[in-house]
């Protein structure tokens, strides 16, 4: 289930479904200890941990151009 983060909601809503619960990761998602012993069987990232990889990788990029040096690699 897309965006629930707050564990009441996440135990209410796991406490009536017969069908495995998915959620999305979100920046106030619980901890993954805490999402299994509310019944989460999922946790999706979408796209984030791509998008964070892609931000990180220009970063990275946008240096070596400006300095035109390798060196901030190591």
């Amino acid at each position: 289930m897309p965006f629930l983060s707050k564990p009441e909601d996440i135990k209410a809503i796991a406490n009536v479904i017969t069908i495995p619960l998915n959620v999305m990761c979100t920046p106030t998602l619980p901890d993954f200890a805490t999402l299994e012993h509310l019944g989460v069987n999922r946790i999706s990232m979408g796209n984030y941990v791509h998008g964070y990889l892609q931000d990180s990788l220009s970063g990275i990029l946008t240096k070596i151009q400006e300095r035109q040096s390798f060196s901030s690699l190591f």
